[in-house]
């Protein structure tokens, strides 16, 4: 026997998921929104009023989000938000490698994020060695690590002023592959 309701029924539930998913959609609660703030997105073009919305540690939503509710809210009028500034040229590591500064509390009250080390050519040569000594306390920032050009050519010649032989500069490239490694 045919049942004739049967196209009926799923039709019906069909209607009613319809129904549902916009409740489910506003039931969404976020970590963190950030609301009514001047948002410079970072391609050059003019801010726009937007709220942000963050869980984890990733922005989810960016736009007019309504009255979506969220474990904390920021209000943000009147105020730019931006993402994290990069600092191309930082003497930070020093610092970043202690305790008492890995936090990195005065960069990060500059919206800076990310710095890049050993810049000048100056820094260390043992870039594990230097991560390592980054990564014995919590960073409050990102870094990225140059191979020091400088400290390359002191640790092969000193402070000689001349150009490498054959075997130094084979010495530099071998410190500068590890360094990239």
């Amino acid at each position: 026997m045919i049942d004739i309701l049967r196209p009926i029924r799923h039709v019906r539930f069909a209607f009613l998921a319809l129904l549902w998913l916009p409740l489910v959609a506003n039931a969404q609660t976020y970590d963190v929104i950030i609301r009514n703030g001047r948002v410079l997105d970072g391609s050059g073009s003019p801010w726009r009023h937007a709220d942000i919305a963050i869980d984890g540690d990733r922005i989810v939503a960016v736009g007019a989000l309504g009255d979506i509710p969220a474990r904390l809210i920021i209000d943000a009028t009147g105020l730019y938000v931006a993402p994290g500034f990069i600092d191309p040229h930082s003497h930070a590591s020093s610092g970043l490698a202690h305790e008492q500064t890995s936090h990195a509390r005065p960069l990060l009250a500059q919206g800076i994020t990310t710095v890049i080390i050993n810049p000048d050519g100056g820094g260390s040569v043992d870039l594990d060695r230097q991560r390592g000594d980054l990564l014995r306390y919590p960073m409050g920032i990102n870094a990225a690590q140059l191979v020091a050009h400088g400290s390359i050519r002191r640790a092969v010649l000193g402070m000689q002023d001349r150009a490498p032989t054959n075997t130094e500069l084979d010495s530099m490239r071998a410190l500068v592959r590890r360094g990239m490694e």
